[in-house]
């Protein structure tokens, strides 16, 4: 029975049902059809961009950052006279220079190998001396809370420094530079130790103010008064030592800790709930630090050279140092030639492309005093990649071949690029992209575009 004969049988009103019903599955299929489409469409755009991108990709082979320059530091001071001579030189540049903040803060710590419970008890005690180690390195801090201090730019505060009026008898004095950054250096002052009763004597007294590690002692006494009695104690001093940080290429003083290593010893005799514990010595290390920390007011880019666009425009990315609130903060900025970079306030705007920088400068005035900076400003047509003409070559040594690169877009601006070996001792290669065979074996010679940094490469086999 075919469908017209099961529809001639209908009522109207089922047979409307019927056609609403085909006219949904209708849109449906429709529906199908077009996703179907719209599918197709798409996987044919990954495709063909996937191709395309991959040529692109082993074409100009991505990119590579160009090796970071290394600035040529002044050699540290070595003899002990030198560096107190350099360090002396450094904190008079450091008190007198009108923007520096002197902050002074102090540091408790108790090593936990250090610590040593003798006693009948001493197993059951350590338990509690545990619990409250914690507790007594943070009342230890509160201890000096009044002696911290905070200060501010272009303040005296010469009174809150420490007495720096020592010899090469009263210390090991060396320097070093730190492994990880070779722009900071330290310079160590190391004094002997010595009892509590020889302080007096000690150079290192005035230097470091040992009297506080007394005070801390006592401060325990008073704060744990109602756990334990705490009879004499008796302190020695294991060493003193003093660490000036300095930021080498801008010759400054950043940071001077003094840490004070103390050995403390102290009969206890527990009272009230904890009676029962009796009586225990506890021994153990702390190490008492007075940090300064020195800050200057600066103003500076964010980075040092700029790429942009022509029309490309965006706020200028500053910043400054300094107690002022954002609000009072007005900071100046101008461009050497406003016809290629103009400048609207905090706001820039590439006018038109030059392979010339224009060169930006940000002023500050605070407290009559005016700090600058400059960064440098490109607007160009950008390079979008480059091709050396040949990826392979092979030379006898003592011959040389002269790689040449093109980049593209052909109307890019700066057109600078940067030839690079991977082994200098095999294939030397000079700034012009002539390399020069030394000896049998196989290196890679890199060309890099000082702009968006693409990199394409040469295999270079050297034949003895």
């Amino acid at each position: 029975m075919n469908e017209m004969n099961i529809r001639s049988g209908l009522s109207d009103e089922e047979r409307k049902r019927l056609e609403k019903i085909d006219r949904l599955d209708s849109n449906q299929k429709r529906k199908k059809l077009i996703l179907f489409c719209v599918t197709a469409i798409l996987i044919i755009f990954f495709v063909i961009g996937t191709v395309f991108g991959g040529i692109h990709v082993l074409s100009y082979e991505g990119t590579m950052a160009l090796p970071v320059e290394q600035p040529e530091y002044t050699p540290l001071p070595q003899s002990e006279d030198e560096i107190i001579s350099e360090f002396n030189s450094l904190l008079a540049d450091t008190e007198n220079f009108a923007g520096v903040k002197l902050d002074v803060s102090y540091s408790v710590d108790i090593s936990d190998d250090s610590i040593v419970l003798s006693g009948d008890k001493a197993d059951v005690s350590r338990i509690l001396i545990d619990h409250v180690k914690s507790s007594a390195v943070a009342l230890l801090r509160n201890c000096y809370t009044d002696e911290n201090y905070s200060g501010t730019y272009g303040e005296d505060f010469s009174e809150y420094l420490f007495d720096n009026d020592f010899t090469t008898a009263d210390a090991v004095i060396t320097s070093k530079v730190n492994e990880d950054d070779n722009n900071k250096a330290q310079f160590i002052f190391s004094f002997d130790g010595c009892s509590y009763d020889d302080i007096e004597n000690h150079t290192a007294s005035d230097v470091f103010g040992l009297d506080v590690s007394k005070k801390t002692i006592d401060y325990l006494k008073e704060r744990f008064c109602d756990i334990v009695n705490i009879k004499d104690a008796d302190i020695s001093f294991e060493g003193f030592i003093m660490t000036a940080d300095i930021s080498r290429l801008e010759n400054r003083l950043d940071r001077v800790e003094q840490k004070r290593i103390c050995n403390v010893t102290l009969p206890l005799e527990f009272i009230g709930e904890w009676e029962d514990l009796g009586q225990l010595t506890l021994s153990f290390k702390v190490e008492l630090s007075k940090i300064f920390s020195f800050t200057r007011v600066e103003l500076f880019f964010r980075d040092d050279v700029y790429y942009i666009e022509k029309g490309s425009s965006d706020e200028f990315k500053t910043k400054v140092i300094t107690d002022q609130s954002p609000s009072e903060i007005v900071v100046e900025i101008f461009s050497s030639d406003p016809s290629v970079l103009s400048v609207d306030k905090g706001f820039y705007k590439g006018e038109k492309v030059s392979p010339d920088p224009v060169t930006v400068t940000a002023v500050y005035t605070y407290k009559g005093v005016t700090y600058e900076d400059t960064c440098l400003f490109y607007v160009r047509v950008p390079v979008e990649g480059v091709k050396v003409n040949k990826k392979e070559i092979s030379l006898k040594e003592g011959e040389s071949f002269t790689m040449g690169a093109v980049l593209t877009p052909d109307d890019a601006t700066l057109t600078e690029v940067y030839w690079f070996s991977s082994d200098e001792s095999i294939a030397e290669v000079n700034e012009d992209g002539v390399i020069t065979a030394l000896r049998s074996g196989l290196a890679e010679v890199w060309c890099i575009t000082l702009d968006g940094n693409y990199k394409s490469s040469c295999k270079v086999n050297i034949e003895g």
